[in-house]
């Protein structure tokens, strides 16, 4: 089972997706982050991501609610040594690329990527941290076979 976060709530929406190991992800990257935007005049948006394996490519990754973009917006990757690299690609009607570096202790990803609508373009700085809460919650109420 899957849980998703609403960045906008505290309510968490699930789904039966099968359970399958990811052949080359570290499972310390597996989880519920904590996202933090670097702007430069306003409040930063904070939100929550998760990381999950891609089901149909277990040597890749999916990233829900990367950008804000919605708990049901999954942007695929892939992990290279410490980066995820975002496979570029159009959602939502956003042109999404970047990567993160994942600090050596799994607790922290350091984002850079960009976001492209139609003309307008953004590069955003962004750091994940552990959600530890959101994610020990979520596996607290799994039910494993």
């Amino acid at each position: 089972m899957v849980a998703y976060a609403n960045p906008t709530s505290t309510n968490l929406y699930f789904s039966n997706l099968p359970s399958i190991e990811c052949s080359k992800t570290n499972p310390e990257l597996l989880k519920f982050w904590r996202c933090k935007e670097i702007v430069e005049q306003g409040d930063s948006p904070v939100y929550d991501v998760q990381i999950c394996c891609n089901h149909q490519e277990p040597d890749k990754v999916v990233l829900y609610n990367f950008a804000g973009l919605g708990s049901e917006v999954g942007i695929p990757a892939y992990v290279e040594g410490n980066y995820i690299v975002i496979i570029p690609t159009v959602i939502s009607g956003y042109e999404i690329s970047g990567s993160g570096y994942i600090e050596g202790n799994y607790s922290t990803i350091l984002w850079e990527y960009n976001l492209k609508i139609g003309a307008e373009s953004e590069s955003v700085t962004a750091i994940f941290v552990v959600n530890n809460i959101l994610t020990n919650q979520i596996e607290s109420e799994m039910v494993y076979p």
